[in-house]
C-alpha cells in the first residue's frame, strides 16, 4: 500500500536532524560551490590591451569589492603586458589621472594587485624606475598570466 504524502514529508523531517547529527551533509553541491566561490582566485582577463579596458577592469573590481555578498580570499591579480601599461608610467599621470588614482586606491585596500611585464617595460625603453611604486613587475606577462591560471586562478 502506497504511504500518504503527510507520512512521507514527515519521516522525511525526523531523518533529517538524525543525520545531521551524524554530519552527513544532505546537499554536498551546494556546501561545495559555496566554497569553491569562497577560495577562488580571480586573474584580470585583459585582452584589448588598452587604457579604456584597464580603466573598465579596474572600475569592476570596485563594484566587485563592493559587493557586500562578496569576500575576496586574495586580490585580483591584474598583469599588463601591452599599451595599458602606459597608465602607469609615472610621467603621464596627468593624461590617465583618474586610472592612476583608482588603481592606487584598489592596490591599497588590497583589491588588486597590479604587474606591469618587464619585457614590456625594457622592449619599449622604459626602466622600472619609470612606473609608480605601487606597480610590481613580472619578468613576462603572459608566461604569468598562465601560471596564475595553472594555479587555479580563474578569470574575472
Amino acid at each position: 500500500m502506497l504511504m500518504p504524502l503527510f507520512w512521507i514529508v514527515l519521516s522525511g523531517l525526523m531523518v533529517v536532524p538524525a543525520l545531521a547529527e551524524e554530519g552527513v551533509t544532505l546537499y554536498p553541491e551546494f556546501k561545495t560551490t559555496q566554497l569553491q566561490s569562497e577560495e577562488k582566485h580571480y586573474l584580470a582577463n585583459i585582452t584589448i590591451h588598452s587604457p579604456d579596458e584597464l580603466k573598465e577592469v579596474l572600475r569592476q573590481a570596485d563594484i566587485f569589492y563592493e559587493d557586500s555578498n562578496y569576500h575576496l580570499a586574495k586580490p585580483i591579480k591584474v598583469v599588463v603586458h601591452g599599451a595599458e601599461a602606459e597608465v602607469f608610467i609615472t610621467d603621464r599621470y596627468r593624461q590617465y589621472k583618474p586610472i592612476v588614482k583608482l588603481a592606487a586606491q584598489l592596490q591599497s585596500l588590497e583589491v588588486v594587485d597590479i604587474f606591469v611585464c618587464e619585457t614590456w617595460i625594457q622592449g619599449n625603453g622604459y626602466e622600472k624606475k619609470d612606473f609608480y611604486n605601487f606597480v610590481g613587475t613580472v619578468p613576462f606577462g603572459p608566461a604569468e598570466m598562465k601560471r596564475l591560471l595553472n594555479m587555479g586562478y580563474v578569470y574575472f
